[in-house]
């Protein structure tokens, strides 16, 4: 089991993952925006962060940069989620520290085997 943090300013689609991964077995937290994002992952150590790329109140890169920066100790694995971003996008994602991009909707297929291997991961 991995307990992750999932970001996103749409409560439909955070509801639906949020339900998807409990039911995979998963220990699930949810933020709708940036701020709350870090004051969740600052006080749970979330094993990853499934980021929504188009948040309001904070971007994408500020969001990241911060959860890379704040960790108190190793950090999360952050993986992006985006229905819209260009390939330029990658290169700067990466800079700043997410690990991988994933488009929306999301392949629930794909998601399950993804984090299938990060719970056989986690501490």
């Amino acid at each position: 089991m991995s307990r992750i943090l999932l970001v996103d300013d749409n409560a439909d689609a955070l509801s639906a993952i949020v339900l998807l991964l409990g039911h995979w077995g998963h220990e699930v937290r949810e933020a709708h925006d940036g701020p709350s994002a870090l004051l969740i992952a600052r006080a749970w150590h979330p094993d990853i962060v499934l980021l929504d790329i188009g948040l309001p109140g904070m971007d994408r890169f500020r969001v990241a940069a911060a959860l890379r920066r704040d960790a108190a100790r190793e950090p999360p694995r952050i993986i992006a989620m985006s229905g819209l971003y260009g390939d330029d996008d990658e290169a700067m994602l990466a800079a700043v520290g997410i690990d991988q991009i994933l488009r929306k909707p999301l392949d629930t297929q794909f998601l399950r085997s993804l984090f299938g291997h990060a719970a056989r991961q986690a501490h």
